[in-house]
């Protein structure tokens, strides 16, 4: 039985919208997919981008923290090398104030007191020559002294008796002493602070 005109067009019109229909679900169900993929891939991205931009924030703060550790340490080396001079300097300076025949007589007196009774010791002592005369004034009667030009500019080296043995306090050896205990002082106060 032959079809209608009608009835082919509705059929045909039917299938149409159905091929039509199904066209649409599949491509929205792709497009769907595309979307969740696309969703998918730019969240591992920004993930990505987030993992490396929290790595370069901590390299930069740990590169700013070393860069103010080894500006601090290097301020505090300067520091220490210009507090050095500064009492090099100073302690050179006094030591050759403080060496005056007066104290050196002084040590000197000292020393003799020390020895003991009886003993007889001549001292002999190796000074700078605009010391010696002053020194032979100072020096009591009863110590004999046997005084010299020695070869430095203040203070004076001292032995007692034929042993060789001497003690130096030259202007030198002073400063060297006092620069080395008052250097580990310095250093101590530097370590000690904050």
């Amino acid at each position: 039985m032959p079809e209608s005109l009608q009835e082919l067009l509705e059929r045909i019109n039917r299938d149409y919208l159905q091929t039509a229909e199904d066209q649409k679900k599949a491509i929205l169900e792709n497009a769907a997919r595309e979307a969740e993929a696309a969703l998918s891939a730019a969240r591992i991205e920004a993930a990505g981008i987030l993992d490396n931009a929290a790595r370069q924030v901590e390299a930069l703060r740990k590169r700013y923290a070393d860069e103010m550790k080894r500006a601090f340490n290097e301020t505090v080396r300067e520091l220490r090398t210009e507090l050095a001079r500064l009492l090099a300097a100073a302690v050179g300076q006094k030591a050759s104030e403080a060496m005056t025949p007066a104290f050196m007589a002084g040590i000197i007196g000292q020393m003799a007191e020390a020895a003991p009774q009886g003993a007889v010791q001549e001292a002999a002592i190796l000074t700078h020559g605009r010391n010696i005369e002053e020194l032979r004034r100072l020096i009591p009667g009863t110590l004999r002294a046997r005084i010299e030009s020695g070869d430095f500019k203040g203070g004076m080296q001292l032995s007692l008796g034929a042993s060789g043995e001497y003690f130096d306090f030259s202007e030198r050896a002073v400063r060297e002493f006092l620069r080395e205990r008052l250097g580990r002082e310095l250093n101590a106060l530097l370590d000690g602070a904050p």
